[in-house]
């Protein structure tokens, strides 16, 4: 896991949103082609070895890597921050957390749905087996993209789990 902060600034609520909002290290949604607050990025390398058996080539291990990136605003505070502001963005950063915590999810999601896939791969001859794992590795990141869509699409990017400032 990485994590990346852009920092932002303020004294008020507004501020800081004005401060957001601005920055040119606010993440871009390659996917919905918007800038969030924040933003989660997976992708993952699944290792294989085949062999035949019982007339079919099938894998013999599946070895799966998962990288993930977050990236989240870090609030500077300026000296002596109203207890309320402090308070608003804590509960804020936390909401962002859960939300990016649920695309952390769904790339490992994906990635053990590759591996179910490549597992049930089975074709006549073992030239043909890179390609037909290669084709439900691409179905599986598929799926996976697809649901970080429906995530989004259903919390609202995670405005209905509290992730909205101010």
């Amino acid at each position: 896991m990485t994590y990346v902060c852009y920092e932002v600034s303020g004294a008020t609520p507004d501020e800081i949103r004005a401060s957001m909002d601005a920055s040119p290290s606010r993440p871009r949604d390659i996917h919905e082609n918007t800038f969030e607050d924040a933003l989660t990025l997976w992708n993952y390398h699944v290792d294989w070895t085949d062999a035949m058996s019982g007339g079919a080539c099938r894998a013999t291990s599946v070895t799966p890597t998962v990288a993930v990136s977050f990236t989240f605003p870090r609030w500077v505070a300026p000296p002596d921050p109203l207890p309320a502001t402090v308070s608003r963005w804590d509960a804020y950063v936390a909401a962002l957390e859960t939300h990016e915590k649920g695309h952390e999810q769904n790339g490992i999601d994906a990635a053990s749905d590759a591996i179910i896939r490549i597992r049930a791969v089975s074709v006549s001859d073992c030239a043909d087996f890179d390609a037909a794992a290669q084709a439900a590795t691409a179905a599986a990141t598929a799926d996976g993209n697809a649901a970080d869509q429906r995530y989004d699409a259903t919390t609202d990017h995670g405005a209905t789990q509290g992730a909205r400032f101010p």
